[in-house]
């Protein structure tokens, strides 16, 4: 248990919260699903960079991710069309649901919000409960179609795509990861991680590319927010909406739940391993490999060294900042602790205002937050990284020394 009361597992078996054991591929078989998408592009199969963004559209694109997020592959194409459509399953008139509010207008913390803090998809909720806050909540959710264009379908346009049915980015992965066999990997995290690797960018409150000046809350980095910065801010994110709604914090009870279902451990295996993908592959090759062969060979191949996977807890340490483990610590835990602290903040207070209204009290209110600390006991930032950093340390305990170079 941890020292913390709290538990953020890196590896689990068990799908997310909410997930049917039967939703999870296996790897092998959603990378045959893939390899179709790439084969679509003719004569584009191998061009990495830009395979990796269309593959990382069919999970993620709308609700900030094309707009705040990577917004520099914002105008590379999609295969399919990615619609929302109004949260209580009403599919009626497609079309006009792009521009059309909602029908829900409550003031709980419900469902479909929870989805849009849990994608990090970035629409207007309501804030009715929020202290000097107002506004209506757009229930939407993304449905993912083939487009009358389409090279190989035209006759399904409309209809949902093969490949985002069910959602398949969880996959059941056949190798052994801290002793637990046939682990959980989120492939759609690993591409939204690799593809803000390759655009690299910062991510904040202003408009657009106006981030880059990195004025007032923002995340340094793109490719973090798009990983576990971004999972463990929705966390934090979602206490503070429980405790506008119960109008009391979350007790640990609820936090642990909250934390299962915002950073579930097969969302951080995704972050993890995109960090060491991006790092040990060449992903940026526009005449490169496909990227289905960067996953066969990284999960699914035994060479004749060590793989690395086996080492990915250690090279994410190093990929995120974390120095010198000598095997119960790191060297510079304090100064991580305190930039990841203000990084962590940042990253609450953007998903806080991207989420709630236009209303100058919501503003308002993320900049308290970030600036004086408001509703600090609330959001526990220091409680989520002190955490995350305990669940590294026990990660590298178990797993076996890198050779040395």
């Amino acid at each position: 248990m941890s020292k913390y009361e709290l538990r953020m597992p890196l590896v689990s078996n068990i799908p997310e919260a909410h997930d049917p054991p039967w939703k999870s591929l296996w790897l092998r078989e959603l990378i045959e699903k893939l390899v179709e998408e790439e084969d679509y592009w003719l004569r584009e199969e191998n061009n990495t960079i830009v395979q990796i963004t269309r593959l990382r559209k069919i999970f993620y694109d709308k609700g900030g991710w094309d707009e705040q997020v990577i917004r520099q592959a914002a105008n590379i194409e999609s295969r399919y069309e990615t619609i929302l459509v109004d949260g209580d399953g009403d599919e009626s008139n497609v079309a006009e649901t792009k521009n059309t509010p909602g029908k829900h207008r409550g003031k709980q913390f419900t469902n479909e919000m929870r989805v849009s803090l849990r994608r990090r998809e970035l629409r207007t909720v309501s804030s009715q409960n929020l202290p000097h806050a107002g506004g209506l909540y757009r229930p939407q959710y993304r449905k993912v179609v083939y487009r009358k264009t389409d090279r190989v379908y035209p006759d399904r346009a409309g209809q949902e795509a093969d490949i985002y049915k069910d959602n398949h980015q969880e996959v059941r992965v056949p190798d052994k990861a801290l002793d637990i066999e046939n682990y959980i990997s989120d492939i759609g995290h690993i591409l939204t991680g690799c593809d803000a690797y390759n655009y690299p960018d910062t991510v904040g409150l202003l408009p657009g590319r106006l981030n880059i000046l990195r004025l007032g809350p923002h995340v340094t980095s793109n490719v973090d927010f798009a990983t576990w910065l971004g999972d463990i801010a929705s966390t934090s994110a979602a206490f503070l909406f429980t405790y506008f709604q119960n109008k009391k914090a979350p007790t640990i009870p609820e936090m642990q739940e909250i934390i299962n279902e915002f950073v579930p451990a097969s969302d951080m295996m995704g972050n993890i391993d995109a960090f060491v993908i991006a790092s040990h592959y060449d992903i940026t090759l526009r005449k490169g490999i496909r990227f289905t062969d960067i996953l066969k060979d990284y999960y699914l191949t035994t060479p004749s060294h060590t793989p690395l996977r086996n080492f990915r807890y250690q090279l994410f340490c190093e990929a995120v900042g974390l120095r010198d483990w000598d095997g119960t610590g790191f060297s510079n835990e304090a100064s991580w602790l305190k930039y990841y602290h203000t990084e962590l903040l940042a990253g609450t207070c953007f998903l806080f205002k991207s989420l709630t209204d236009n209303a100058l009290s919501n503003f308002v209110t993320a900049m308290g937050m970030f600036y004086f600390e408001a509703y600090k006991d609330v959001l526990k930032i220091d409680l989520l990284l002190n955490v995350l950093l305990w669940e590294l340390k026990c990660a590298l305990q178990k797993e076996p020394a890198r050779p040395a170079k």
